[in-house]
């Protein structure tokens, strides 16, 4: 009966992970991780950007302040910094979550 079991299990793992069958999962696999790669790459540089905007349009506000045409107590005007300020903080954090998920892609697919 041992040896039936073993008999079964050999022919099932033969099956299953003949390179044949085995070959199109992994490329499948490799595939959809590109796929996933490029859309994260695609939102790492749209979050640049919005970054690289939104510091510029911070800097023009404080020329603003600076050249005296605006004042950093106009609430309007503060809010519209700390919004700024927020909105940098929060598209880091997007750019830095997609760079770690690109990580983890990568070390998972050097195991392959």
């Amino acid at each position: 009966m041992n040896n039936l079991h073993s008999f079964v299990i050999k022919a099932a793992e033969e099956q299953i992970f003949a390179p044949d069958r085995l070959i199109p999962i992994v490329q499948a696999m490799i595939d959809r991780t590109d796929d996933t790669r490029q859309q994260l790459e695609s939102e790492i540089d749209r979050q640049r950007a919005a970054v690289a905007d939104i510091q510029s349009r911070l800097g023009l506000r404080c020329d603003a302040i600076e050249a005296g045409l605006a004042e950093l107590g106009e609430a309007c005007f503060k809010q519209r910094i700390d919004l700024a300020k927020i909105q940098i903080r929060k598209a880091q954090q997007i750019s830095i979550h997609c760079a770690s998920a690109i990580k983890q892609r990568r070390r998972f697919l050097r195991r392959w």
